[in-house]
């Protein structure tokens, strides 16, 4: 937006001014404040508008380490079936998010006849 920077100042500072000063009541400081208000809004306008960019930058910023951190493989490993080759090479290894890793080690427990031993008291 274009607007007098000038304007704007002098706006800014009758109403500094009118804080101490009963300065609005004379009629030739209602005409310089009617004069110079649009500028005075648009530089006001101005000044929220890169404050909410500077906002919205950090939001993104942290919404971007926030996803990083979901999007973060975890590796996991079973524990052995009770075959040969398992026991010297360990459980099956795995890598998924965070959600599908704990839900497939929990079937494959189950399917293996394991017991659940999470703490699932009170929930509905």
């Amino acid at each position: 937006m274009k607007y007098n920077k000038f304007n704007a100042l002098i706006y800014e500072l009758i109403i500094f001014l009118c804080r101490f000063y009963p300065l609005k009541r004379k009629p030739w400081i209602r005409r310089v404040l009617d004069y110079c208000r649009p500028d005075w809004a648009a530089f006001r306008a101005e000044v929220a508008m890169k404050d909410v960019d500077k906002q919205v930058d950090k939001l993104h910023a942290a919404w971007d380490l926030e996803e990083k951190e979901k999007q973060k493989p975890v590796y996991t490993e079973l524990e052995p079936d009770g075959s040969r080759a398992q026991e010297l090479l360990g459980g099956e290894m795995s890598k998924a998010t965070r959600a599908r890793t704990r839900a497939r080690k929990y079937k494959i427990e189950r399917e293996r006849g394991k017991r659940d031993e999470r703490n699932t008291e009170g929930r509905d």
